[in-house]
């Protein structure tokens, strides 16, 4: 069995989604977390500058998709990519609109809310001292709010964003009543990629209570698990 580290914050979607990854493949891993001021020095854990790294046997992999692509093809089974076909194409066309759409939805959430920004760095202070979180959050919730702005949905008011969010879940929670994975019939990259955004909404948000209007939505979600 290989030796795997993944290099990571707590409260990251994209790390989120590199666990269940390995989870569902069965392999075993520990976790290197940086927080606290070790936040500084995640930037230099490989070339991207950015986590999750997956340190396999040695090798460094960075980005949530390439360490997907990367195990699938080391660990073919259980398979989360179908080899070829429609359901392929769409596995990726879902995990790109998760990674580079629906991930804004979850940064808008948990930074433009003081209680959410709290409960998020709180995930990754743990057992650090309490007055580096106000120091953190004071450099890192204007950053993010700027990015927002910048990538446009930061731009639009709390109201406007929360509908267009919660249309979404609609949509899959009408396809999510129609079987129990977004695509075939068994987990997919695409699966793991949706769920892993939509589980840093409700972990910090104030919006956890309204999934319970999308029972075929919670079902999945804990069908593809932690």
């Amino acid at each position: 069995m290989p030796e795997i580290i993944l290099h990571q914050w707590e409260m990251s979607p994209f790390c989120g989604k590199v666990r269940r990854v390995l989870r569902h493949k069965g392999l075993p891993f520990t976790v290197k977390e940086y927080n606290g001021p070790r936040l500084l020095m995640a930037g230099r854990v490989g070339p991207a500058g950015k986590l999750p790294v997956l340190e396999y046997d040695g090798q460094l992999i960075q980005d949530s998709t390439a360490i997907a692509a990367f195990l699938e093809a080391r660990h073919p089974e259980p398979s989360l990519i179908p080899a070829t076909g429609r359901e392929s194409h769409l596995v990726h066309v879902l995990e790109d609109w998760a990674d580079e759409s629906l991930y804004w939805y979850e940064v808008y959430f948990r930074f433009m809310w003081k209680d959410a920004a709290d409960k998020a760095f709180s995930l990754i202070q743990q057992g650090r001292p309490a007055y580096e979180k106000p120091l953190i959050l004071a450099a890192a919730v204007p950053m993010m709010r700027k990015k927002l702005r910048e990538q446009g949905l930061g731009k639009y008011d709390a109201a406007t964003v929360t509908r267009q969010f919660f249309e979404h879940l609609a949509h899959l929670e009408g396809l999510l009543s129609e079987g129990d994975w977004l695509v075939g019939n068994s987990c997919t990259l695409a699966d793991i990629a949706v769920a892993s955004q939509l589980a840093e909404v409700k972990r910090t948000s104030h919006l956890a209570g309204r999934f319970a209007d999308y029972p075929a939505v919670q079902k999945w979600l804990a069908r593809v698990g932690d």
